[in-house]
């Protein structure tokens, strides 16, 4: 899950990330609506790992915390670094803006 803006996500995302922005995502109440946000990407369940992430990581942990204390949601991660680190660490050929 991207929680950056929609503009922010069509300059570049992660290949399979679905963008669902924070101000959006904290006010999803229930797994089925994260479920109707998420289509078409992936069949999602309660057994689904999530991984959030944003440009520098700090709305990602927001978000995680969220997903985990509203939602109640065990199996939440946090991209450390957010796309910023993504490019430095795991894709260099990833572009940072």
């Amino acid at each position: 899950i991207d929680v950056r803006t929609k503009e922010q996500f069509d300059i570049i995302s992660l290949s399979n990330s679905i963008n669902i922005p924070l101000p959006k995502l904290t006010k999803i109440k229930s797994l089925e609506e994260l479920k109707e946000k998420s289509k078409p990407i992936t069949e999602i369940n309660d057994k689904t790992n999530y991984y959030v992430i944003c440009r520098y990581g700090n709305d990602s942990q927001l978000a995680v915390n969220y997903l985990k204390n509203e939602l109640k949601l065990d199996n939440v991660k946090d991209v450390t670094g957010g796309l910023n680190s993504w490019s430095h660490y795991i894709d260099d050929k990833f572009p940072v803006y």
